[in-house]
């Protein structure tokens, strides 16, 4: 496999498929163009076909998660090198048929929307008890001594022994020094996604075996069982099989849904055949309004500009978050309207950006904000409701 690394045609692919899954702007694509097409990628890809290569000393680095301020620990290596293992990643696709169909994570022809078309489609779920769960710090805990002797009796030599080295070598670069630590499925790296998903294949394949309601993407688990009994027994094995790979149940996101409840699944919530946007995604969404409005009224105060200028800014910035001009894929508009079958928490989300941004004009939160800021001056400064967005892309797809 390793051979394909200098494959032109492959590595032109390649390209071909970003475009197509991914936004690359006009920059990134040149790039990518330009070091395809000079084949800038060659000096090294040689070396590793040939064993002279050998990777450098990956930087530690630490990232916020959300507002909570909770971090998470990514790896990069050099650009040149985080070139090959995106490339590296692509190529990795052959072996998707090693995966069962119940994995909706870093899939060629699964994701995220798949795994929500599969829950709207299928009625059962609302007279059937449930369980859901987060494996802890799922990347950081992986197991090279576990993952290793599995992977090698499914790929090819040449790139076993290249992830080997990667995996089993602890030094990190980290605050100016070089330092020991287990990095894991080495979370940052484009190559960590097929490890993550491969550490639990045979998870997934015994559910998969068992007929059973099962999803995963990545470190979310969800499943279904026609008795509580039943859902008891699936969680034991469950628990069983991650701590046999050195893994646990993060016990802040486990959950138990009984039959007729409303269930929430990366980023959705079901109830019966309702699909609406999950109470976390809204929690999110409001945390960045609020903050982000606090951000641009101390800004205009500061520059003393109007008022206007702000709501304009906070309303830019929103409004390519929720219908993407620059970024369609990225968009609320892409990833929420073709699934969401109520308006509800759209409603709640379009309320709380009124309320923040009258709360830019006044710097508070009383009734007479709608005097000092009516709705056609929010309007006149680029405010676009989600809800009326929504209603006009469902009309869209009626024509």
């Amino acid at each position: 496999m390793l051979e394909d690394l200098l494959n032109k045609n492959l590595w032109q692919e390649f390209l071909r498929r970003k475009e197509e899954n991914e936004f690359i702007g006009p920059r990134e694509k040149a790039f990518w163009k330009e070091h395809i097409d000079s084949e800038a990628y060659k000096p090294i890809c040689k070396c590793i076909c040939e064993g002279r290569y050998s990777f450098s000393v990956p930087h530690k680095h630490l990232i916020t998660k959300n507002a909570s301020g909770k971090k998470r620990t990514v790896y990069t290596f050099s650009d040149e090198e985080m070139i090959i293992l995106k490339y590296l990643s692509f190529l990795l696709y052959r072996y998707d048929y090693l995966f069962s169909n119940n994995l909706y994570s870093f899939r060629k022809g699964f994701g995220v929307k798949d795994a929500v078309s599969f829950l709207s489609r299928t009625r059962d779920t609302g007279r059937m008890y449930g369980y859901k769960l987060d494996v802890s710090s799922y990347f950081n805990s992986i197991s090279p001594s576990i993952l290793l002797p599995s992977l090698k009796d499914c790929i090819d030599e040449d790139l076993f022994v290249l992830l080997d080295t990667l995996l089993e070598d602890d030094r990190v670069f980290y605050h100016g020094e070089i330092i020991k630590e287990a990095k894991g499925a080495m979370p940052g790296t484009p190559i960590s996604n097929f490890l993550a998903n491969f550490y639990l294949k045979d998870l997934d394949l015994y559910f998969w075996n068992q007929k059973v309601i099962y999803l995963r993407y990545a470190d979310d688990i969800l499943l279904f069982a026609h008795s509580e009994e039943e859902i008891k027994e699936y969680s034991y094995y469950l628990k069983d099989y991650l701590h046999s790979k050195k893994l646990s149940v993060n016990p802040e996101k486990e959950s138990w849904i009984m039959p007729g409840d409303p269930f929430d699944f990366l980023g959705f919530s079901f109830t019966g055949k309702t699909v609406d946007i999950s109470s976390h995604s809204v929690e999110k969404i409001k945390g960045k309004i609020s903050r982000k409005a606090r951000a641009l009224r101390r800004w205009f105060l500061a520059k003393e500009l109007s008022p206007d200028a702000a709501l304009k800014a906070m309303n830019r910035i929103f409004n390519s978050k929720f219908y993407g001009q620059d970024s369609p894929e990225m968009s609320w508009q892409y990833w929420y309207f073709p699934y969401i079958t109520t308006a509800s928490r759209l409603h709640v989300i379009d309320a709380y950006m009124q309320q923040y941004q009258r709360y830019i004009v006044t710097g508070r939160h009383y009734k007479m904000n709608y005097a000092y800021c009516p709705y056609d001056r929010l309007k006149a400064c680029g405010y676009k409701p989600l809800v009326t967005a929504y209603y006009e892309f469902r009309e869209e797809q009626k024509e």
